[in-house]
């Protein structure tokens, strides 16, 4: 003699049933009734929107393009990186980098557009390594850092506002850096 199995009491199937089966209420048991069950969904629904947030990640991001001069110059091909400044885990650096008039628009943990709403310590740099020929371990300078020492000793702070900015300016000033030595290297292997 064949048992019978108990009715859900939300969707009157038996845990059987193949439309039952398919849907999330069996991950949740027919043992509950259905306000626990749909108390439970709630929360798991309410949850997922909390941890990933309105626009991703649990953090909000605004969308945030500008351009960087130096001695009133646009500075191409530098690297913009806007870090967080907040105590505890305020969230990931956005960055960038500068195209030929100096314009850049920040992705938030490398591909959404945006950063983290807040204030950020902002830091430019023109310095890239490549490989070097002799050594694929190793790598050397290969362009000169062009920002003053000025803004690399004391990075300046920029507000991201919770409506994102198109015109956010960094006008850097200043001589090249002095204590830049000629080639340098640097071993890829500690």
């Amino acid at each position: 003699m064949e048992q019978a199995h108990p009715k859900c009491d939300c969707c009157g199937n038996h845990p059987s049933d193949a439309s039952f089966s398919a849907s999330i209420l069996p991950i949740l048991g027919c043992s509950m009734n259905t306000t626990a069950k749909h108390s439970l969904l709630i929360v798991s629904i309410v949850t997922s929107f909390f941890v990933a947030g309105c626009s991703g990640n649990g953090y909000r991001i605004a969308s945030v393009s500008g351009v960087v001069t130096l001695n009133g110059e646009p500075l191409r091909e530098a690297s913009v990186v806007f870090q967080p400044a907040a105590k505890g885990n305020p969230g990931p650096p956005s960055s960038a980098t500068t195209d030929d008039d100096g314009r850049f628009t920040l992705a938030f943990a490398g591909e959404k557009p945006g950063a983290v709403v807040g204030k950020h310590v902002v830091i430019v740099s023109t310095r890239q390594f490549g490989a070097r020929k002799d050594n694929p371990d190793a790598e050397e300078e290969v362009v000169k850092e062009k920002v003053p020492d000025a803004y690399r000793e004391n990075p300046f702070e920029f507000e991201v506002p919770a409506g994102g900015t198109n015109a956010a300016e960094i006008n850097l000033l200043g001589p090249p850096p002095t204590n830049t030595p000629g080639k340098q290297k640097r071993s890829l292997n500690g």
